[in-house]
């Protein structure tokens, strides 16, 4: 049994579809931590299960604008 928590830009899901027994993935949509956003073709989630992108490689392509949202220039 395998038990993944956060991660960024939710890089776990791709170790979790390669492994034969995951029995949970945590995902957090908080803000601050909610980096899936900040990529083009970020991990989906839906009836229970995750699926990342399918593109080439981990399919990470940052969206530059989001991480503008994320961005704290006064601190």
């Amino acid at each position: 049994m395998t038990l993944f928590g956060n991660s960024l830009f939710d890089f776990n899901v791709h170790a979790a579809a390669v492994l034969p027994r995951v029995e949970r993935l945590e995902f957090s949509d908080f803000p601050g931590l909610a980096s899936n956003g900040c990529v083009r073709q970020p991990v989906r989630f839906g009836m229970g299960f995750a699926r990342p992108p399918e593109m080439p490689g981990h399919g990470l392509d940052p969206c530059p604008d989001a991480f503008q949202e994320f961005s704290r220039p006064e601190s």
